[in-house]
């Protein structure tokens, strides 16, 4: 299950082992206004690189995150570019933060203007 985190939302766990760890991998993202010339490589590669990392991550999910993220922030930032950067990362399974976000990946999603 995926979980997505809104970096300007001050929601970010401590118990994330991609954030205490690690164990995770990141994507960079160009956007021009609101559309990301190179998204289908950069999405094809870390689908492929979490898989190797034994990270298992749903290209649907993750094309529905980038799509609120273009939206979330496209808007404020209208034809001007910007960086978006997609931090992937393995939630932590103990109970106390699988009760509260679930087992599985989560996305955190920064905003970088240029």
């Amino acid at each position: 299950m995926l979980k997505l985190y809104w970096a300007d939302d001050d929601c970010l766990l401590p118990g994330d082992r991609g954030l205490a760890y690690g164990d995770g991998l990141f994507e960079t993202i160009r956007v021009n206004g609101d559309s990301a010339p190179l998204l289908v490589y950069h999405l094809d590669r870390l689908v492929r690189d979490a898989g190797r990392l034994g990270i298992s991550l749903s290209r649907p999910e993750l094309e529905s995150a980038v799509a609120g993220a273009m939206q979330r922030y496209g808007a404020i930032h209208g034809g001007s570019h910007w960086v978006l950067k997609l931090v992937v990362t393995r939630v932590a399974s103990n109970s106390l933060v699988q009760a509260v976000v679930g087992a599985g990946v989560g996305i955190i999603v920064f905003l970088f203007i240029t």
